[in-house]
């Protein structure tokens, strides 16, 4: 899968994780009056944003609010990463000046800002990787939690 592929892929996982977190929310509070004015207006991603939702997340009765919470968060900040930064290749500075550069001497490099303020490079591979793992841990979660507040 080329860069271009990996960021499409996780930015569509990331949209359909929001899609999955908005319909968490809407069953929670149950907007019955207005539910449609409910999701284009107040879960607009422009008017409420995923660190929002995360955090709305976190308040609900009987969400799992630690690991998957914290995850959550992991995935916001890769996503933005991959958004907001391209990933760009160096090429290995220890390799051997007389061999011929291939796809093994070249690393994909991400420049990300942590919560301290200070940028940190990530290997874009593994930051992909990474994404794909905490999505896998965290959607099974809020899916198990949606239908415990379906059927109440």
């Amino acid at each position: 899968m080329t860069d271009e592929e990996k960021i499409g892929d996780l930015i569509n996982k990331y949209n359909n994780l929001e899609l999955l977190i908005n319909h968490v929310i809407s069953n929670y509070f149950s907007p019955n009056k207005n539910e449609k004015d409910f999701h284009e207006i107040l879960l607009n991603g422009t008017v409420i944003g995923m660190g929002q939702k995360i955090k709305i997340l976190a308040n609900m009765t009987g969400f799992d609010n630690n690991k998957s919470i914290h995850n959550l968060g992991e995935i916001l900040r890769i996503r933005n990463a991959v958004v907001h930064n391209n990933p760009y290749v160096i090429i290995d500075p220890n390799m051997n000046p007389d061999e011929h550069i291939s796809y093994k001497h070249m690393q994909r490099k991400l420049d990300v800002m942590n919560s301290s303020g200070k940028i940190k490079t990530k290997d874009f591979d593994e930051e992909y990787l990474r994404f794909n793992e905490l999505l896998d841990s965290v959607v099974p979660n809020i899916q198990k939690f949606n239908l415990s507040i379906t059927h109440l």
